[in-house]
């Protein structure tokens, strides 16, 4: 009975749940010192993940895992490195560490959005099911992620708690229950947000077809042809400059190339470029200004380094610059 009364109650649920600025705190904190982790992988293995293009993220993401896993599991007690500097631990709902498996699920749910999120993709790959559910991923999984962490403020579980059954709580609470339970709003929410996200692919698909992509589309898939290219991207608009008497308009085209292989020569690959974009899009030449960016390196996702050379010339100097005889005469 005496110790019993001596004691300390348990602490109630609204008390351990862990706050939104706490928790960013300890992604903080983990998200550099991963990233530090990628850049030395980088700096010793930059042609080799350069190579990769796209699929590097695969490495980011193997990386990461061999972190985040363990460390929010019970072989941690449930706190990487950030979350121990923020006071905050992984539980599940009886309020004890979780298990591995569940660990890599809370883990994929995470961060599959973020490393999907800015791989490179052509319009006809995000226009298929693949874009559909890459679309899901990013925008559904990704935006419900954001959402919750924000405005779930009752339980804090994001999609990735939600799914795996986990809460994140402040370590210095006690190691009790937790009993609060997400409103079913937020589920609606949820709901709505990955619904809506696979419809984004499908609104993209009238607008390839459109003469304002469709050349830039042929531009693309032209480059692509090329070995060394890893991935090109074509934008074109006009940008409006305001003075204190009249306003102007420039019209640009500006093409954007992430190379395989190391270049021998920067500006010859621009030019190369260049002399694709001028004959596979006549219309160009109408263009104020043509901005071509060659790039190499590498991006796992929790980190990247390149060397590029940016080259923006007028139609007119890039056509002196590549056929300077025929202009001659």
């Amino acid at each position: 009975m005496e110790n019993a009364l001596s004691a300390p109650p348990p602490l109630p649920s609204e008390t351990i749940i862990a706050g939104f600025w706490r928790r960013i705190l300890g992604f903080f904190i983990d998200s550099i010192l991963i990233g530090f982790v990628g850049c030395v992988i980088g700096l010793f293995f930059f042609d080799f993940l350069a190579g990769l293009g796209a699929w590097g993220r695969l490495v980011g993401f193997f990386v990461a895992s061999l972190y985040y896993v363990p460390m929010n599991s019970r072989l941690a007690g449930g706190r990487t490195l950030g979350k121990r500097f923020a006071g905050i631990r992984v539980v599940g709902r009886g309020g004890e560490p979780i298990g591995l498996s569940r660990s890599l699920v809370r883990f994929v749910i995470l961060t599959v959005p973020f490393f999907l999120n800015g791989a490179p993709m052509s319009p006809a790959v995000l226009s298929s099911w693949i874009g559909i559910a890459a679309g899901i991923l990013v925008f559904g999984f990704g935006g419900s992620i954001v959402y919750l962490i924000i405005f779930n403020r009752r339980t804090r579980q994001s999609l990735h708690d939600l799914v795996a059954g986990t809460f994140v709580v402040k370590a210095e609470s006690g190691s009790g229950p937790v009993t609060l339970r997400t409103a079913k709003i937020h589920f609606a929410i949820v709901a709505l947000l990955i619904v809506g996200s696979a419809l984004i692919p499908m609104l993209l698909r009238p607008l390839i077809s459109t003469d304002f992509f469709k050349p830039l589309l042929a531009v693309q898939q032209r480059i692509l042809k090329e070995p060394e290219v890893g991935y090109a991207s074509v934008f074109q608009g006009v940008t409006k400059f305001w003075g204190t008497k009249a306003s102007s308009t420039q019209s640009y085209l500006t093409v954007s190339v992430m190379l395989r292989q190391k270049p021998a020569d920067f500006d010859q690959e621009a030019d190369k470029i260049a002399g694709m974009v001028l004959g596979e899009y006549p219309g160009a030449l109408e263009k104020d200004l043509i901005t071509v960016s060659i790039i190499y390196g590498f991006d796992i996702g929790i980190a990247h380094l390149s060397r590029s050379k940016v080259v923006p010339h007028s139609p007119k100097e890039w056509q002196d610059r590549l056929y300077p005889l025929s202009r001659k005469k």
